[in-house]
């Protein structure tokens, strides 16, 4: 059994949910409404070590995990908690971690299951994989894992499109720049405002880090990703303490300055307009403080000393019920008694620190006071919501690894006390419909009884994600409701994905299900007039070192010469250099093509092309569907083992070509400017269609084609070709 297969049944036992001996409880406390405000606290649910530490403690990853479960988020909305879980695995002796969620329900605080999350198909590893989990302001469930020298670098960016099947998509990855990378400490945790997909809005991420070089102590980082681009950039001119160690940057208590090579948090403040202009900076041994965009110290606990939390912890939010405005910090970690509780005070007026006064610490009696081998982050997280009579409420998330997770509700007097199933923002936000859907894979060649995930992606990513799957050949392949596909027998299929919002988009992959040593050819499209590059793919379970076989072609396509011979070349990925190959015509629609190894070396890999021949398809052609086939095919293995393959067969669609189809998609767009483009620059693409890409007809590829195309594409009339003027009223020499 492989690795995968191994790992992936630990994934199944440990998606079965747990069953409680337990009713859900609250803290046991009782929190005193305040004098002035009226605003009051009552605790939900808990699940620690004080409370409930029988239900806490029979959780898998506190046992499994230690400290590798670390960051936790609510998702309002959805009614759910989602926990960062870098889950540690042993294959063959081989240890590793993976990327999961924990999944809790909003409203009990029961746990519900533990979900592997995939992208393309592939399992997400690598160390502390999963190190930080959030939710950004348009709703996308992000994933990313740790940066240090010991991780892969850059740390990725993951959005969690299926929270159902857990296939997510990277949306980037923040690095740091070459000549900061080894002077910086350990960089583990991130905080992101905006849109982190850059779809609907702008993102900006940051993080704080010590440094390892000595002398040198404090180090901000800030990435942004504008509006619909898809690479995260450092822009220093917007950002003072870009990638910049700062010896005297100002934090509270001033002897506590160096966060050494330990990784602080940073927690963005979202002003409309003004998105990062001010954020918090909390360290591992440093009090959190609030700075500018210039890196100037805006606020700190020098102005409220006797609140100011123990060092060994950080942990900080903000929220606001009604006018009044709140700062939520970890008082203390495990280390001191009663531990691991945070602090709700009420910011001074002007949301500034003089002033502030404490409301509560939560909960009273602490999470618990158990080491999990480090001091780790304090997740703090808020959700806002407002009842029936106009009344705020804010749902908050309390959550220190290896010591607990609860649940508090904070609301202005009157609110009425009832979390819904599906808690919603006050305004329902509007239906976003799907614009694309594209299957990751446009063909896959499988054998039998294999089974394969395919992966879907729906633009924008916060549209509804869901798709309806179905296979046109059952007899060869079925898929299942969340795009697994399980090979039945040799055969083609198509599985189709199409959209459920009822926009009703659809994409296909082509699935290929053949067993042991075969060839194969695919059906595609073909211009009449045109010159194609076919390849014919070869699938091997066998170490094979020769080839045989017979091409059948349509009346009408040949094989193009070059020199006078057969233009059919050997992929060079998969033959080695003392492969030889040799073609013959037997008829006029008959080639035949032998390739060997004159060193019995076999060819390399699996699956793939190994051969490509030039096609020409003639004018006199008509439009239409042909068939071309392989047969007579015959494989010899290392030791003169011959292996005979059924015959293989495609489909041509042959059909007249549209003026400036460059790329022969059968569209006339953009794409076929960017084709025409890159031949004008030297680089000319596959299949490219120099006679309809000649669009002014002087049997040359320049620029003047480039602006016939766009003329085409905006709708403009193009006059009848000339052979001595260009048409489009410039006759420059090239």
């Amino acid at each position: 059994m492989n690795k995968i297969k191994k790992f992936l049944i630990g994934c199944i036992i440990g998606l079965a949910p747990l069953g409680y001996a337990q009713e859900n409880v609250n803290d046991g406390h009782t929190y005193a409404a305040d004098a002035e405000t009226g605003i009051t606290c009552k605790s939900k649910w808990i699940i620690d070590r004080i409370h409930t530490p029988e239900k806490f403690l029979s959780l898998p990853f506190v046992a499994e995990a230690g400290p590798k479960a670390r960051t936790a988020v609510m998702d309002g909305k959805r009614g759910k908690i989602y926990i960062g879980y870098s889950k540690p695995v042993v294959v063959d002796g081989f240890s590793n971690d993976y990327a999961h969620l924990l999944i809790f329900d909003l409203k009990t605080g029961a746990y519900e299951r533990e979900l592997p999350l995939t992208c393309n198909g592939e399992l997400i590893s690598g160390l502390l994989c999963a190190n930080q989990v959030g939710i950004d302001d348009a709703g996308n469930l992000w994933v990313c894992g740790m940066y240090s020298d010991v991780c892969a670098k850059p740390a990725q960016i993951y959005v969690v499109t299926n929270r159902e099947t857990g296939e997510c998509k990277n949306v980037g990855q923040w690095a740091l720049p070459a000549e900061e990378s080894g002077a910086a400490g350990r960089c583990d945790y991130w905080d992101v405002v905006g849109d982190i997909t850059g779809e609907t809005s702008n993102a900006v991420c940051m993080a704080a880090v010590g440094a390892t070089v000595a002398g040198e102590k404090l180090c901000i980082y800030r990435w942004e990703l504008p509006q619909g681009e898809t690479e995260w950039v450092a822009n220093e001119d917007d950002f003072a303490g870009y990638v910049s160690y700062y010896d005297g940057l100002d934090t509270y208590p001033a002897d506590q300055a160096t966060w050494g090579a330990s990784s602080s948090t940073v927690r963005i403040i979202a002003e409309e307009g003004h998105v990062g202009s001010m954020f918090y900076v909390d360290g591992f041994y440093t009090c959190p403080s609030l700075y500018l965009s210039s890196l100037s110290l805006a606020e700190s606990f020098a102005s409220a000393p006797d609140l100011a939390p123990a060092v060994g912890c950080n942990g900080v939010n903000e929220f606001v019920l009604g006018e009044t405005p709140f700062i939520v910090y970890a008082e203390a970690d495990y280390r001191v008694s009663p531990g691991c509780r945070i602090n709700v005070c009420q910011l001074g007026e002007g949301m500034i620190f003089e002033g502030m006064r404490k409301y509560w610490s939560l909960p009273e009696s602490g999470l618990g006071e158990v080491s999990d081998g480090g001091i780790r982050i304090h997740s703090i997280d808020t959700y806002k919501v407002v009842d029936e009579n106009g009344k705020e409420g804010v749902y908050l998330l309390t959550y220190k690894s290896f010591n607990g997770l609860g649940l508090y509700l904070i609301a202005e007097d009157g609110f009425i006390d009832e979390l819904p199933d599906n808690p919603s923002a006050p305004t329902p936000e509007p239906e976003v419909l799907a614009e694309s859907i594209e299957i990751a894979k446009e063909s896959i060649l499988i054998k039998p009884g294999e089974i394969v995930t395919l992966n879907v992606n729906i633009y924008p990513s916060i549209a509804l994600q869901d798709v309806q799957w179905i296979s046109t050949n059952e007899s060869v392949a079925i898929v299942s409701s969340n795009g697994l596909v399980t090979a039945i027998s040799e055969g083609i299929t198509q599985i189709i994905a199409t959209t459920t919002d009822g926009t009703n988009l659809s994409d296909t992959c082509v699935v290929k299900v053949v067993d042991n040593n075969t060839m194969i050819i695919n059906s595609t499209r073909m211009q009449i007039g045109c010159q194609y590059s076919y390849p014919i793919e070869m699938i091997n379970s066998d170490n094979i070192t020769a080839i045989q076989c017979d091409i059948h072609l349509p009346k009408g396509i040949s094989v193009a010469e070059v020199d006078g011979d057969l233009d059919i070349v050997l992929n060079e990925e998969r033959a080695s250099r003392d492969h030889a190959l040799a073609c013959q015509m037997l008829n006029d629609t008959t080639v035949r093509v032998m390739a060997y190894s004159m060193n019995v070396n076999p060819f390399a890999g699996n699956s793939g092309e190994v051969m490509t021949m030039k096609l020409n398809v003639d004018e006199s052609m008509a439009e239409g569907y042909y068939v071309m086939e392989l047969d007579s095919i015959i494989m010899s293995g290392v030791n003169d083992d011959a292996y005979y393959a059924p015959k293989a067969s495609a489909q041509i669609e042959v059909y007249r070509y549209d003026i400036g189809d460059a790329n022969g998609d059968k569209i006339v767009d953009i794409t076929d400017v960017v084709s025409i483009i890159n031949a004008v620059m030297g680089n000319t693409p596959n299949n490219f269609q120099h006679k309809v890409a000649d669009i002014n007809s002087d049997s040359k590829i320049n620029v003047l084609d480039v602006v016939a195309i766009a003329k085409i594409i905006l709708n403009q009339a193009i006059a009848p070709a000339s052979n001595t003027m260009n048409t489009m009223g410039m006759n420059e020499p090239n």
